[in-house]
């Protein structure tokens, strides 16, 4: 039996102001993830000073998976608009994202484990940079 290595990340907690971002969601959840980010880098023509997230929730008609880029005002992009909600969540720090894509699936267990899902609230994947990602959990609704 080939189980998961049990790692424990450290988890902080930290304050999220709202984030008004542009996005585009996956058509499916997990197989469209990659080209959902194909499809929002190929209308952001450059990444060069913008933030990155992912969103994931699961509503009751099936989970969305939401790719995210922060934007100039003024900047014409024909993406819809969406806010990422602020408040307080846990957080996990991901060194080397690229290479340990796996330990983001990990984090978000580890996060879900310890603060509870919460359905109404978005986990948010953060790519902070090229090789550090922080995943971060809703504590409250």
């Amino acid at each position: 039996m080939n189980e998961e290595p049990k790692i424990k990340f450290k988890t902080t907690e930290t304050e999220l102001e709202a984030v008004k971002t542009v996005f585009h969601d996956a058509a499916s959840f997990p197989d469209g993830i990659k080209a959902a980010w194909q499809f929002l880098e190929e209308k952001l023509g450059s990444l060069k000073g913008r933030k990155m997230y992912a969103l994931l929730w699961f509503p009751q008609d099936g989970p969305i998976y939401r790719v995210c880029s922060t934007f100039e005002e003024g900047e014409r992009l024909d993406l819809p608009e969406f806010t990422i909600p602020g408040g307080k969540y846990g957080r996990i720090k991901i060194e080397n994202w690229p290479e340990n894509i796996d330990h983001l699936h990990r984090a978000a267990k580890q996060l879900n484990d310890k603060y509870g899902w919460k359905p109404g609230r978005p986990q948010i994947e953060f790519y902070r940079s090229k090789t550090e990602a922080h995943m971060l959990h809703p504590i409250d609704e």
